[in-house]
């Protein structure tokens, strides 16, 4: 940050002698002092006027200086003026607009002010130095566009940070602790990176409100429900707050083609804060670990793609807090197989369509998940009316995406649930499920699990009821 402060000091006087060096001004050794150095001559139909001055002992410098005062004198000029004529109170101070105002100038091109001319200059000779003294004149309707594009620019860049911010306030207010802390990180980003007053301490304190906000986060496991004989695989998570769609990741290890991999399944809580997972996968464990966690990767992409020590830093911190909320969940595996004496519930047709052969896994892992709860499944390419339900699922992969740590892979799933016998629709909805892994194949593989974990979940639900 400080190299980026020192390049702009740098850049702005350069960029005045570029926009002064082709002016044309008057140089008269007069006498007596103008009256314009007393007082700025007022605006006139076509004009708005501005002064300055620099002393050095260096003509040169002395010259540069005036130039480089004039530059703020019309940038301060800029700030009152957007602030007196716009009705946005979330603008800020002036100082703050001023700062806005003078990194778009020093970064922009002199062609967007290159109708302020020198009108007059004035030299005072001093006991050890110079004063040089400049009357400007600057087009009022370029001057009016230009004041027009700033204000668009400093609007953009000011509510980008006070904008989210108010969100994660509200969020954090009604106890929605992960979109408080997503919209902390948006608010901490844009200021690090708006070049708004006093941004590095709009970014230290969005970040410490985003690291306070997930420590209010508490997974638990609901050990009742755990502990229910009924209950043969599914483990509830709460996050100790009535927030949905809060994601979090669970990992497990499983063998393919008889090497042990790690499989990370993406789930998300329901609008009491509770997110389900069900432990279903033929090639598990008999016994093992499961872990769950918070899933930040949306704040790591915020941050992440940053090369500045501050992002990396932050990253790191707030990924500590998920470390200490780990849950690891030793388990056995119940049996994978239909419990003699137990009576079927139904029959089952299955129509799943597939955009993508990578997720051909997706319709075979439903049927297991239902025969394990007592249900007949056939495939179909249509309503069986033999069956007593029928399951149709459009399935397409959303995005894959590299993280930090490997690969994020998104799957949606267009749902429709019916009662074959009644003819009533049950269920229909779009869902999506998210899955991660060291390679691009194993997050895809973790992805098309959830997915159907999550189809056959909310069948289950709506059987039930």
């Amino acid at each position: 940050m400080q190299k980026k402060q020192l390049l702009k000091k740098i850049l702005l006087p350069i960029l005045t002698l570029a926009l002064f060096s082709c002016a044309s001004y008057k140089n008269k050794p007069e006498e007596q002092v103008p009256a314009w150095i007393e007082k700025v001559p007022a605006s006139d139909a076509n004009y708005e006027y501005f002064t300055a001055s620099g002393t050095n002992k260096n003509f040169t410098l002395a010259e540069a200086d005036a130039k480089n005062n004039l530059i703020n004198e019309i940038i301060r000029y800029l700030g009152v003026s957007i602030k007196t004529e716009t009705t946005t109170t979330a603008l800020g101070s002036v100082e703050s607009l001023e700062k806005i105002l003078k990194s778009e100038i020093s970064q922009s091109s002199a062609a967007n002010i290159e109708k302020l001319k020198i009108k007059n200059r004035y030299t005072q000779k001093n006991k050890d130095s110079l004063t040089v003294y400049l009357l400007a004149e600057y087009d009022k309707n370029e001057l009016r566009k230009e004041r027009n594009r700033l204000l668009k620019i400093a609007e953009e860049k000011i509510l980008s940070v006070s904008e989210p911010e108010k969100k994660a306030d509200e969020f954090f207010k009604s106890k929605k602790y992960y979109s408080a802390a997503i919209y902390y990180t948006k608010a901490a980003s844009a200021a690090l990176s708006s070049g708004i007053e006093n941004g590095d301490i709009k970014f230290k304190q969005n970040i410490s409100n985003a690291k306070e906000s997930l420590k209010k986060i508490k997974l638990n496991l609901q050990e009742d429900s755990l502990e229910n004989p009924s209950n043969e695989f599914l483990i509830p998570i709460n996050i100790g707050t009535l927030e949905e769609r809060v994601p979090l990741l669970v990992s497990y290890k499983t063998k393919i083609k008889n090497n042990t991999s790690i499989i990370i399944e993406g789930i998300e809580t329901d609008q009491n804060g509770t997110a389900n997972f069900i432990l279903h996968d033929e090639k598990i464990e008999s016994e093992g670990r499961i872990r769950i966690e918070l899933d930040i990767s949306e704040i790591k992409q915020i941050l992440g793609s940053k090369d500045f020590d501050e992002y990396q830093e932050a990253v790191k911190e707030l990924q500590q807090i998920v470390f200490k909320q780990v849950i690891n969940f030793e388990f056995k595996k119940p049996e994978n197989k239909i419990k003699k004496g137990k009576e079927q519930k139904g029959t089952v047709s299955l129509f799943i369509e597939q955009t993508d052969s990578k997720n051909s896994i997706v319709g075979e892992k439903i049927s297991d998940i239902l025969k394990d709860m007592n249900f007949k499944t056939i495939f179909a390419k249509n309503e069986n009316q033999s069956t007593d339900f029928f399951i149709y699922a459009r399935i397409e992969t959303d995005e894959a995406s590299k993280a930090a740590d490997g690969f994020l892979v998104r799957i949606n799933a267009d749902i429709e649930i019916k009662n074959l016998n009644t003819q009533e629709i049950l269920y229909k909805k779009n869902i999506s499920k998210r899955g991660a892994g060291f390679t691009e194949s194993e997050a895809q593989r973790s992805a098309s699990i959830a997915i159907a974990k999550a189809i056959a979940l909310a069948f289950s639900r709506i059987v039930d009821e």
